[in-house]
């Protein structure tokens, strides 16, 4: 079966808090009326999955029995920018489970960070020494 693939840019935004002030200069493009942020987001999640499933599966000999053993006890970690909230979260995770990244049991093994604190914690593990600044609702980070 083939499968039809369109590209939205900035999705994402779509989901950002109400309370939030609009970006100034934002072109955020609309979505089609029948595709929903939601579904978006989780249609990237699938496909991030089935990358990263059929990079295990063809990298390791084991590689199936791996994705197979560990999958379904796989904790999930996903990044928001500054100032999101359990709002966006839930609906991050509604979109997990959707994507068939955990079951709907697993929807506590999906975690949040913000970007700016995983681009710290990065850095740390790296032992980098680090330059992080926060500019215009956009995280930089240098090593």
């Amino acid at each position: 079966m083939r499968r039809i693939i369109t590209t939205y840019t900035r999705w994402k935004l779509h989901l950002r808090p109400a309370h939030l002030p609009i970006i100034r200069n934002l072109d955020l493009p609309k979505l089609p009326s029948m595709v929903t942020v939601d579904l978006v987001f989780s249609d990237f999640l699938r496909y991030i999955k089935d990358q990263v499933q059929a990079y295990i599966i063809a990298t390791y000999g084991d590689g199936k029995d791996i994705w197979e053993t560990l999958s379904p006890s796989m904790y999930v970690v996903l990044t928001t920018p500054n100032g999101w909230e359990g709002s966006q979260q839930n609906r991050m995770r509604k979109a997990a489970i959707a994507a068939g990244l955990v079951d709907a049991d697993g929807g506590r093994r999906v975690r949040f960070v913000t970007e700016a604190e995983a681009c710290l914690i990065l850095l740390v593990q790296q032992k980098s020494y680090l330059l992080q600044c926060v500019a215009g609702r956009r995280t930089i980070c240098r090593r």
